[in-house]
């Protein structure tokens, strides 16, 4: 497992940065956090398997909607309630029926506070990903460059 700290030593060593004079930790892990959203998005739109997850809709007691939910992965005979206090509820579409329903569905990634988090993806290219794409929201200018040389 690599640390956001680990990660940001990479970021750091490729901007030129290690004295920490031109970019700050939290500003860092803000643009490490716009990049976990990127792969995630990227990974669930592929159909990945490492972004599936599950939960259990307990009968007629439902289940809530989990914080990262995206979208299910296949169908599933419920319905979503707003509840209340606005959260949402997964209920069955047959008000008879009473067993669990166990849903799977694509859930991004959580973001990092502290250098001392765990980065949410354990594969090496996953890791390299995101030191790039964190490089690109610094410097989307590099993004578009790629090495390319446009003089004619």
């Amino acid at each position: 497992m690599i640390t956001v700290n680990e990660i940001l030593i990479t970021i750091r060593q490729r901007l030129g940065d290690m004295n920490k004079i031109s970019f700050s930790d939290s500003e860092l892990i803000y643009c490490l956090n716009n990049a976990i959203d990127r792969l995630s998005a990227e990974l669930i739109s592929q159909f990945n398997p490492e972004m599936i997850k599950k939960f259990t809709v307990k009968g007629q007691e439902g289940g809530m909607k989990p914080d990262d939910f995206v979208a299910v992965r296949g169908q599933y005979p419920i319905e979503w309630k707003t509840q209340s206090d606005f959260s949402v509820k997964a209920v069955p579409l047959d008000s008879d029926y009473d067993e669990d329903i166990e849903v799977s569905y694509f859930a991004r990634r959580p973001h990092v506070e502290k250098l001392e988090n765990t980065i949410p993806f354990t594969d090496p290219v996953h890791q390299k990903t995101l030191v790039t794409y964190t490089l690109y929201d610094i410097k989307p200018s590099s993004e578009n460059s790629q090495g390319a040389n446009n003089d004619g």
